[in-house]
């Protein structure tokens, strides 16, 4: 579909009236034939005669009983009651369609994800792949109440809800069957592999989830998603979630600023700003010529009853007009009803406060529409003009007289659309997503929320197989020197940060950025030269986290593993493991980390067990916090061998019996997925065993390296922090009214306060710069005694070091919100998120023992123990 071109989607419902209320007593409409199957497969094969995209079914599983406190009107004027399921329309109206699409409404709070995922596959497999779904979280309590509750939750409760659900049925999707797990072999007599079907186990807040998929993979696997909340909590669903936005009809000018709005709250939560469509409900009456089409509305609205339209407005705004005096101002309601009507009502708009009679004057033709009324040329240059200044990219036509105003728009606007190269002359092939989005996009794409639950972010119960794991380039790109790795970072880090709020906010997976990263080159930096890397100085690589991290600190922390691992193998690895993993890092393969474990007496204690079986080596534990493992292609391992020593497995990520747990739920650091890691009877080479128990004999700088990085990602963490309050000081804060001063950036005690700060991130950045030479300069250890005092002298500096970027990284977090005020603590800034991530990443070492290593050594000349943590 070409940018310019509309789209077009027919809005009806499973009723006799939608939206246009009385207009089913015309002599000509055809809308009480709804419940006869002809009726709709007629209708479906007239929008496939005028192109349309797609039939849009709006639903609801309520009545509308706000308006005089009872449902009398809503049955009486036909209120979208009596109604039938949408869903059983779809298979129906695609037998006698070959393109047309249809977005199927359907309202979570009635389903359970196991059964309605199945439902979904089943239309979309029926379809042809031309199914769409229109998330929606209910807005009427009689729905509730009908289903078993005393009420309806809360309104951003129904979306946490939402959000709950689409977990579970992403993953139900998304990662449950592999493509290829139908063999259909006859001949074997297999129909579908079980090693390529996985066991879905969701345990959210509100729903669970413990089985596989029972459908096998539909052409779009998830299909089409629609959303339309307009409140600012149905906004942060929309961007995470739709593909295709409804916003309501509220005139050009003010739509354009909702769509300018949707489109930077996409990019702000990691996706493009056109990954989602944006349309918009329209009313069209169209005649041969002008004259012709007024006559035809003036007809309409002799059979149309705007006092049912009030009726149906009561409930979505949950405010019973019936109370009100026709000319009386109208107040707020109950409030649990759809959030961006009420508040709509209630703000009033530029001509006053909204009343009865007011609501009642825009509801001429029983909707809340102004209807484009006219000859072709005319309702085609409004609907162009409506979406050149709006911005939108097509249009919902809300039905009026059924089917004539579907036929009319086809056989009259249609043709005049495309006339201006504004309307496609065919359909396009493929799914519904591949005509919106374009060829060859059935699958959601990876920059959306549920592409995170694809096999390669396990979510199952058996290992993901090597087809499921993370793309990667075979050639990854290669970093040349120390300063393009410093330039690439910076140039990663500008796109890294664009999302980083959103997904903090969301616990979305960076897996897009992940394999962005590593695909740079950045991740095998540290590869030595002589093996085809660029070796960089210890000071670039902890620029380079400490940049990556002041753009998301999770980002920055899940390569620290990996470079501590690589480190391993440049440390104590043999020549044959140093040119085959060296090899993988070059190639841009990630090793995970899966050391740590619970239970035990301390953090550095360990019960993984690397067995001599009959049958060869075999791994068998329980890790937790295994920052990076679920992105890695490499898991090393934590173990302890038959002779009770260290050692690390580097366990390929498809071996049998190793799974990756995403279960990881911190308050901070909340998308480095440092989850669970069980190793079940793993079968070994011993390629894949490294010396661990060497890595501190003699005594070499790996404690210290990983330090230095850990201490990195603090200061990235301190920088971001102190950007925002210098930026918060500068725009947003109010100086206290004792201080005399007009603004906040001239308070005495607030300049004394970022004084403070700005000198401990000089002198935290000097230290770090001067424990990286220390570092460079004891890279080549030995068992001499000058090594062993240069490793020491390296572990003390990046100690002191270590000591200022934690405590800066918490104060000025923490100092952030004193200085910004109140208004910093709202949920929507996330300014919160850098005290959480610095509090939840300094947990790794305790400070009190980086002082006591300090004191000890510089009073009693005393050696820092070795181990990774100092």
């Amino acid at each position: 579909m070409s940018r310019s071109e509309l789209l077009l989607n027919a809005f009806e419902m499973n009723t006799v009236g939608h939206l246009a209320h009385g207009l089913w007593r015309h002599p000509r409409d055809r809308s009480r034939h709804y419940h006869h199957i002809g009726y709709w497969q007629s209708l479906a094969r007239t929008l496939e005669a005028g192109l349309f995209d797609g039939l849009f079914l709006a639903d609801v599983t309520g009545v509308y009983d706000v308006y005089g406190g009872s449902a009398d009107a809503a049955l009486r004027h036909a209120i979208q009651l009596p109604i039938n399921d949408p869903l059983p329309l779809v298979p129906a109206m695609a037998a006698v369609t070959q393109h047309l699409g249809f977005g199927v409404t359907v309202n979570i709070g009635n389903e359970q994800p196991h059964l309605f995922a199945r439902r979904m596959s089943t239309l979309d497999h029926l379809s042809g792949g031309r199914l769409g779904w229109n998330i929606v979280t209910g807005f009427l309590d009689s729905a509730a109440r009908a289903a078993g509750q005393s009420a309806q939750t809360s309104h951003d409760e129904r979306y946490a809800r939402a959000d709950d659900f689409m977990d579970a049925v992403y993953k139900l999707w998304e990662a449950s069957w592999d493509d290829n797990a139908v063999r259909a072999d006859a001949e074997a007599g297999v129909y579908t592999d079980p090693s390529r079907v996985r066991r879905i186990r969701h345990e959210g807040p509100w729903y669970r989830v413990d089985g596989v998929h029972l459908s096998a993979p539909s052409p779009q696997r998830t299909p089409v998603l629609y959303q339309a909340g307009a409140s600012e909590r149905g906004t942060d669903f929309a961007v995470k979630h739709a593909e295709c936005i409804f916003l309501p009809n509220q005139g050009p000018a003010a739509t354009a600023a909702l769509v300018k709005r949707l489109r930077s709250r996409l990019v702000e939560a990691g996706r493009a700003p056109e990954a989602a469509r944006i349309l918009t409900s329209i009313e069209v009456i169209v005649a041969a010529t002008d004259a012709e089409a007024r006559d035809k509305a003036d007809e309409y609205a002799r059979y149309a009853q705007p006092q049912a339209a009030l009726a149906q407005f009561a409930a979505a705004t949950g405010i019973d007009f019936s109370r009100y005096e026709p000319d009386e101002p109208i107040r707020a309601g109950r409030g649990d009803g759809i959030r961006s009507a009420h508040d709509a009502v209630v703000a009033g708009d530029a001509a006053g406060a909204w009343t009865v009679r007011r609501l009642l004057d825009g509801m001429r033709l029983g909707g809340r529409f102004d209807p484009i009324v006219g000859s072709p040329s005319r309702v085609a240059d409004e609907l162009l003009r409506w979406a050149d200044e709006s911005g939108v990219d097509g249009f919902n036509l809300v039905r009026t007289v059924t089917p004539e105003c579907f036929e009319d728009f086809g056989r009259l606007v249609v043709p005049e659309l495309q006339s201006r190269g504004r309307f496609k002359q065919r359909y396009a092939d493929g799914t519904l997503r591949e005509k919106l989005f374009g060829p060859g996009r059935s699958r959601l794409p990876a920059s959306h929320a549920g592409a995170a639950w694809r096999p390669s972010h396990s979510v199952c119960s058996r290992s993901p197989i090597l087809s499921a794991l993370p793309a990667f380039s075979e050639t990854a790109e290669r970093i040349r020197d120390d300063g393009h790795a410093i330039e690439v970072a910076r140039a990663l880090a500008a796109d890294f940060a664009a999302g980083a709020i959103d997904r903090d906010r969301h616990r979305r997976l960076p897996a897009e950025e992940v394999e962005r990263f590593s695909r740079s080159g950045l991740w095998a930096i540290t590869v030595p030269r002589e093996f085809g890397g660029a070796e960089v100085s210890h000071a670039t690589l902890s620029e380079v986290t400490a940049i990556v991290s002041e753009a998301d600190p999770s980002l920055g922390q899940i390569p620290q593993n990996h470079f501590c691992l690589v480190d391993a193998i440049r440390l104590v690895g043999t020549r044959e493991q140093q040119h085959f993993f060296f090899s993988q890092a070059l190639n841009g393969k990630r090793f995970g980390n899966a050391v740590s474990e619970t239970g035990t007496p301390n953090s550095k204690t360990i019960k993984t067990r690397l067995t001599r079986t009959p049958l060869g080596l075999r791994l068998n534990g329980r890790k937790a916090y295994s920052t990076g493992a679920l992105f890695a292609h490499w898991v090393p391992v934590a173990a302890l061998d038959d002779d009770e020593r260290q050692v690390l497995v580097y366990v390929d990520r498809t071996a049998p019996g190793l799974t990756v747990q995403d279960d990881w739920s911190g308050f901070g650091q909340r998308t480095t997925a440092s989850g669970t890691v069980l190793a079940d009877n793993v079968s070994v080479q011993p390629l894949q065993v490294v010396a661990r128990h060497r890595l501190f004999e003699p005594p070499t700088i790996h404690g210290a390296f990983a330090q230095l990085l850990h201490s990195a990602i603090d200061l990235g963490i301190a920088r971001a922090a102190l950007a925002d309050l210098r930026h918060w000081v500068r725009e947003r804060a109010r100086p206290w009214a004792d201080s005399g001063v007009d603004r906040a950036s001239q308070d005495p005690l607030t300049l004394h306060r970022i004084g403070e700060l700005v000198i401990r991130l000089h002198a935290a950045e000097a230290l770090q710069e001067r424990a990286a030479r220390f570092l460079d300069a004891s890279r080549d250890s030995d068992a001499s005694e000058a090594s062993a005092r240069r490793v020491t002298e390296a572990s003390i500096a990046v100690a002191e070091a270590k000591v200022l970027t934690t405590t800066l990284s918490i104060d000025a977090a923490s100092v952030l919100i004193e200085l910004a005020g109140t208004q910093s603590t709202l949920e929507s800034h996330a300014l919160d998120r850098h005290w959480r991530n610095a509090r939840t990443h300094t947990v790794h070492d305790p400070l009190r023992w980086k002082y006591h290593a300090v004191g000890n050594h510089w009073l009693n000349d005393a050696q820092p123990r070795r181990h990774a943590s100092l």
